[in-house]
């Protein structure tokens, strides 16, 4: 059993959009080309991809990149550069074989354990990359937009509205993401297009007015905007006998 002292990562997750329909050699090919654009978008940052321990997800991975990294960094130029990789990869790429993706970026406290790192975190960074908000920004937007990301509201607040280069809070949407128990606010861009058109939420429906209350006086039953003067009944509205 490894430390439970807690040490603090930056989370980025990717998942392949349309992985399920691709067979085995595909599914080969897919992981080849995310690993190398992954590798080549790390150095880019100025660290190795074999820093961030790696967690293999089959169709995508998730990356907990160390605190000496700074987190702009992981949205220009990883990012940028992950989505440019891509692009080059579809160009001359079958149907079959074009790569897109949704990314998620959150940071915090994560524990060892024998079988890697966790933490409540990642469980927040499953439900963005996850998130209807995040699978419909991607579907809508262009073939040549390779990355779609979400960023939590710590990550919102703390890298990108902050003005790093090539960090730019105008390209984002915010939506809510309501994943099983999780309801949180969230900002998505496609990167190198950004921001999206996400779908707006449904209003909620009005709560039907409550019955009006009847009251009785004699052989008169009124609501209760009658009133009563003496032994006369004025309604306003209506009244039975």
């Amino acid at each position: 059993m490894k430390s439970a002292e807690p040490q603090y990562y930056a989370l980025l997750s990717f998942d392949v959009a349309n992985s399920g329909p691709r067979n085995t050699i595909g599914s080969v090919r897919l992981r080849g080309v995310l690993r190398a654009a992954l590798t080549e978008a790390c150095a880019e940052a100025g660290f190795d991809l074999a820093d961030c321990a790696p967690d293999d997800r089959g169709d995508g991975t998730i990356l907990h990149v160390p605190s000496r990294v700074p987190k702009p960094r992981l949205i220009n130029p990883l990012l940028s550069h992950l989505a440019d990789s891509l692009r080059q990869h579809n160009r001359g790429a079958s149907d079959d074989d074009q790569v897109r993706v949704r990314a998620a970026f959150h940071a915090g406290d994560l524990v060892a354990d024998a079988d890697g790192l966790t933490g409540s975190p990642k469980v927040l960074l499953g439900r963005l990359v996850d998130s209807a908000a995040l699978r419909q920004a991607l579907s809508a937007a262009p073939r040549s937009a390779t990355v779609a990301l979400i960023v939590s509201k710590p990550i919102w607040e703390d890298v990108v509205t902050q003005g790093a280069r090539g960090v730019d809070a105008d390209l984002f949407t915010q939506v809510t993401v309501r994943e099983k128990e999780t309801e949180a606010l969230a900002w998505i861009t496609m990167v190198g297009h950004g921001a999206p058109i996400v779908a707006r939420e449904s209003a909620a429906p009005k709560p039907s007015p409550p019955p009006m209350a009847h009251n009785s006086f004699g052989s008169i039953n009124f609501h209760d905007n009658a009133v009563v003067r003496g032994d006369v009944v004025q309604q306003k509205n209506v009244y039975e006998q």
